[in-house]
């Protein structure tokens, strides 16, 4: 039977309907699309939700399935990020400073559970937390109230024996005035032990409070990049997705010719739901494999090692066009050792003879203004120099006084003129 002109045209914008439902579906953030798919299943009889517990679509490598939602860093969680580049040279110890840094709560405690979900090797962590002790507050990156105490009293010298074994093993007779109990188990005088118990209360159980302000907003990554012994790679979030079914309520229904219709138009939007869906992972992870292997020195050094990348390059590595590479970056969050970051910044053009990345460029003359001599400041024409001498990096001097002004840093005399 020939299909009716009027059948024809409502096919016709059906599927224009659900080709640019699947567009759509390729640009949206990891939260819009939770959103996007909890609203289909409200229109549609037909689709089921179920909850799931899962927190990752797993890439490569296994991981923990938990991924915490990412809030914006403040300055001082920056300025020591960037104090632990500066002299943290070990790779696999700077990357766990990292991650922890980007763990912490506002008090500058460290969760176990958090932390877990990046496989850490207990050693490496643990040497982690001792050089946060050296660049942070003492007590930074602590487990519990005990470590936190015990962490700053190691620090002090000379050593507060007495005090520590009381933080270890006291601190509850300490709150309870069981004061007796305590010169008793350690051998101590009262006068020792009220000595020790000042010592303990001098100190801050709450080491960053001050200095952590709390995020206005907090992002919820579509991704998290992660260390693992082959290098970096990534994990999709899939928290708070449901898992998506055919609901068979309405199989009865198929055989009334009224409700047959709308029941089979509404199975095309479910099944066109799911391959949306399936084709929009698809691109993602081929994306992300693409990125994330291209920018892999980035991952282990920050934006002075950020490597050119355009939107052609990837599209042309996985064969689909530019605009569909555009879209897939568009409102997405990778959380990495750096913070949470948006895709589209790991685009970058090549700006010099050598192929380096103007983003890193940048930070190179950053790098160099932040260490220069504060009362002989370094003019355009000697960051040109330094940057070919230690970087190999070929630049015109109008160009790094371009990118100087965009860092919104004043010429050497004006810099000179405010020390």
């Amino acid at each position: 039977m020939k299909m009716s002109l009027s059948q024809k045209q409502q096919l016709k914008l059906y599927m224009t309907t659900q080709l640019r439902q699947s567009i759509e579906l390729l640009q949206y953030s990891h939260e819009d699309l939770v959103e996007f798919v909890r609203e289909q299943a409200l229109e549609n009889p037909l689709i089921e939700l179920e909850e799931t517990t899962s927190s990752y679509q797993k890439s490569t490598t296994g991981f923990d399935d938990v991924l915490p939602s990412v809030a914006g860093e403040t300055d001082y969680r920056d300025e020591l990020l960037q104090l632990l580049h500066c002299e943290v040279k070990e790779q696999r110890l700077l990357y766990a400073c990292l991650t922890i840094v980007h763990n912490l709560d506002d008090n500058g405690y460290l969760s176990r559970d958090a932390i877990a979900a990046y496989q850490i090797p207990e050693a490496l962590l643990q040497a982690a937390i001792q050089e946060l002790q050296q660049h942070g507050p003492p007590g930074i990156a602590a487990f519990d109230l005990r470590h936190c105490l015990l962490l700053q009293l190691e620090a002090l010298e000379p050593r507060q024996i007495v005090a520590e074994k009381i933080v270890t093993s006291h601190l509850e007779d300490v709150a309870n005035s069981a004061f007796e109990k305590i010169t008793q188990a350690l051998h101590i005088t009262p006068h020792s032990l009220r000595r020790a118990i000042r010592k303990i209360q001098a100190l801050e159980p709450k080491p960053c409070r001050s200095l952590f302000s709390r995020p206005a907003t907090t992002i919820t990554p579509d991704a998290t990049v992660m260390l693992s012994d082959e290098g970096f790679t990534f994990q999709l979030n899939t928290a708070g997705m449901p898992k998506i079914s055919l609901s068979t309520a309405y199989d009865a229904f198929f055989e009334h010719q009224e409700a047959a219709e709308f029941l089979k138009m509404q199975f095309k939007r479910y099944e066109w739901l799911l391959h949306s869906l399936n084709q929009r992972q698809s691109t993602l992870t081929r994306l992300l494999e693409a990125v994330v292997a291209h920018q892999q020195p980035f991952f282990y050094q920050g934006y002075i090692a950020l490597r050119p990348l355009l939107l052609k390059d990837i599209a042309a590595q996985l064969g689909v066009h530019e605009s569909t590479v555009s879209r897939a970056t568009k409102n997405k969050w990778l959380a990495t050792p750096f913070g949470t970051i948006a895709l589209r910044s790991l685009f970058t053009n090549a700006v010099s003879e050598d192929g380096a990345s103007q983003t890193s460029i940048k930070v190179h003359i950053q790098n160099l203004i932040n260490t220069e001599n504060k009362t002989r400041p370094l003019s355009d024409q000697k960051i040109t120099d330094l940057l070919m001498a230690k970087e190999n990096i070929t630049l015109a001097r109008r160009t790094v006084a371009k990118y100087r002004d965009e860092l919104s840093i004043p010429s050497a005399s004006k810099r000179k003129c405010l020390i």
